[in-house]
């Protein structure tokens, strides 16, 4: 960055590299080089900063994150006239009786996971870790992280140190790309049942990402649930494609299921 006396400007290094978003929805990712991406990925994720906290500290800040901004999300997507049509479509095709019910149901599971045991920290975190910011060349052996959330101190730079898992999370095992490139398929069957299909097979990323979170000590499931969050708190600011949302929600219920059954076992 530079000021001078005719004006201001900037200069900012160039790479040849897509994101991984891109690559990733067009199936030109394979297991193994994920594999080599989560090894540069957990390398940031375990040097970042970290400062140990209360527990009370570290449940607010958990909290703040993965309840309170999912209620103002819901209170602001309640205001919309979208709403109504919404909740009219999940109490008429699905088991739930509308979005309240989808809400109820992951703040009783996130007590449940809440509550168990867990270290009370604070990393520093990226803020938006998902698969379009962030560029990689497996030639160059060169991974970049971009579009990092702004912090006016060094104390805004701390958060959960789930945060930026389970943004990563929504992308290998949510399929967020794959909604934001239409890869995606909402229908009724002929009892009047809503589906959802995704023009992917992400269950062998799954399980790669799977083993990268046990050999470095996060828990899945609260991962999943976390994600769901992430999946719920976009509803109102995606309403320009209702279908997008609408698929937003089915996967956040697909998710929710699934933490709903690991938590039984």
């Amino acid at each position: 960055y530079r000021e001078d006396a005719n004006g201001a400007s900037y200069t900012m290094e160039r790479y040849h590299m897509t994101d991984i978003a891109i690559r990733f929805v067009h199936g030109a990712v394979s297991t193994e080089e994920l594999s080599d991406i989560l090894d540069k990925l957990f390398y940031f994720i375990n040097i970042r900063g970290r400062k140990q906290v209360s527990e009370k500290e570290a449940k607010a800040v958990a909290d703040a994150l993965y309840v309170e901004k999912l209620k103002e999300r819901m209170a602001d997507l309640k205001k919309l006239p979208a709403y109504s049509r919404f909740d009219a479509l999940l109490s008429m095709g699905t088991d739930y009786a509308g979005i309240d019910a989808v809400v109820e149901k992951y703040l009783r599971l996130y007590e449940k996971i809440a509550a168990r045991p867990a270290e009370n920290a604070l990393a520093i975190g990226h803020g938006d870790l998902f698969f379009s910011n962030i560029l990689y060349s497996r030639e160059a052996n060169l991974l970049k992280l971009i579009d990092p959330k702004g912090a006016l101190n060094e104390e805004a730079m701390y958060t959960d140190v789930y945060y930026d898992l389970a943004k990563l999370s929504h992308s290998i095992c949510g399929c967020y790309d794959f909604f934001n490139s239409g890869l995606y398929l909402i229908t009724m069957d002929r009892d009047m049942k809503i589906h959802l299909s995704i023009d992917a097979d992400a269950a062998p990323y799954i399980e790669v990402f799977k083993n990268y979170l046990e050999k470095n000590g996060f828990d899945y499931v609260r991962v999943r649930l976390y994600e769901a969050s992430l999946f719920l708190s976009m509803l109102p600011y995606h309403m320009d494609q209702p279908g997008k949302v609408f698929g937003f929600l089915m996967n956040a219920i697909r998710i929710l299921e699934e933490v709903e059954t690991c938590t039984k076992i």
